[in-house]
């Protein structure tokens, strides 16, 4: 039997194959066990396939596995050995690449960097991303209160997103907290900036917000948290703009339009020549306003003040009401007090007094400027007195000069 494949051998041999299995190995014949063989045949050397293998059950490796591809028909595939060494192993060149088409679980972080450019993803056991950085700054940070972290080096450029709708295409940031204090924010900050100065913030309110920081509930707002805002456009001979302020979706006919050469309308759609503001409809002040140059006016209508509070001895005349003063009776020659009359210097200030007066008439006795007593002198030296059942006008005009009232006063009646 020297040299003989077990093929060779015929059932006739003696002892019988049953369960005895005769080998060849260096010229010396052995009978062995099937268990015996497996393990010189298979378990001691090396062995090469050149057919298909099928295997029905479970696979162990406890060396390394060298494959050209590697298929998982499983839509599930635990993997157990994490150190995996190889022209196969995931990601051991630059020019690797892997395609799944199903899904991939990682119940732990996710890292991929070369020294540019990195990704670092920590996920939680359920999949779920919980932090996710990518950026060309080497390696990406690992803490942060960012969910989101992106960065860029040597690019102008640090996110592109594009889209192609009929309608619009937008990107939407949502605080769906309901809070009193919450509200949904685009912040930009400044290389000093920090979370309390330097950056502008475009946010919105939330449907219950009571914070009052800045407006109410699901108010918008535009905030500069620094030095000066800049609101404008940038125009030039290519492309002439305007600045245009409306409300109400006006936006056909805003109130306010910023012109070019510091022109600036409201509620008109361009300033006349000659003019840099121009308004359209009426226009109510509080406060005072100061002319320099020259003031052109088609009518004047000036307020008449009739409430005047008093007693018996003094009434008291509040100039920021008004400057004409109507009495329908007097109770007795009182003293007149104009308050909050203004002070600044080389002024003059134009106060009238109508009283109506009945069957025994009565005037002013003395008059004070914001509590101070005055000295009137009147037109041709004729105090006036008053006159029955007639109507008596006195005008005062005091000049404020070297701190101190000067004031010149008239007196008519009519019948």
């Amino acid at each position: 039997m020297a040299g003989k494949k077990i093929s060779q051998l015929t059932g006739s041999l003696s002892p019988s194959l049953s369960g005895i299995i005769p080998i060849v190995l260096s010229g010396t014949t052995y009978s062995t066990t099937l268990n015996s063989l497996r393990q010189v045949l298979v378990d001691s050397g090396s062995h090469n396939f050149t057919g298909s293998q099928f295997i029905n059950g479970s696979l162990t490796v406890n060396g390394s596995i060298t494959a050209r591809e590697y298929i998982l028909s499983s839509s599930i595939t635990n993997m157990v050995i994490e150190t995996v060494s190889g022209s196969s192993n995931f990601g051991n060149s630059l020019d690797d690449r892997h395609i799944f088409t199903g899904s991939l679980f990682i119940s732990g972080n996710m890292i991929s960097t070369n020294g540019i450019s990195s990704v670092y993803m920590d996920v939680t056991d359920r999949g779920h991303i919980k932090y996710l950085s990518v950026g060309t700054v080497g390696f990406p940070h690992t803490e942060g209160p960012e969910a989101l972290r992106v960065e860029s080096s040597g690019s102008y450029n640090i996110a592109h997103f594009t889209g192609n709708d009929q309608y619009y295409t937008q990107i939407n940031l949502q605080n769906t907290n309901s809070g009193s204090n919450a509200s949904g924010d685009i912040v930009i900050t400044a290389d000093n900036g920090t979370e309390g100065v330097h950056f502008v913030d475009l946010g919105i309110n939330s449907s219950t917000y009571t914070g009052g920081l800045v407006g109410r509930e699901n108010d918008a707002y535009l905030l500069n948290i620094g030095k000066d805002l800049y609101i404008g456009t940038v125009g030039g001979t290519e492309h002439p703009s305007e600045l245009k302020l409306f409300a109400q979706n006006s936006w056909e006919n805003p109130q306010i339009t910023i012109h070019e050469t510091n022109k600036i309308s409201f509620n008109t759609g361009s300033v006349s020549e000659g003019y840099n503001f121009e308004f359209s409809g009426s226009a109510r002040l509080q406060n005072d306003v100061n002319i320099d140059g020259e003031l052109t006016i088609g009518s004047v209508s000036e307020k008449i003040v009739l409430e005047i509070s008093g007693g018996t001895s003094q009434y008291e005349f509040d100039y920021r009401s008004g400057s004409v003063f109507y009495l329908t009776s007097s109770l007795s020659n009182n003293s007149y007090n104009v308050s909050n009359a203004p002070t600044e210097e080389q002024r003059a200030v134009s106060i009238t007094f109508v009283i109506k007066q009945e069957t025994t008439p009565y005037i002013a006795s003395s008059y004070k400027l914001n509590n101070e007593n005055v000295t009137v002198r009147w037109a041709n030296n004729e105090i006036p007195v008053g006159n029955s059942n007639k109507t008596d006008v006195i005008g005062l005009t005091a000049l404020r000069v070297g701190s101190s009232w000067n004031v010149l006063g008239t007196f008519t009646t009519f019948g």
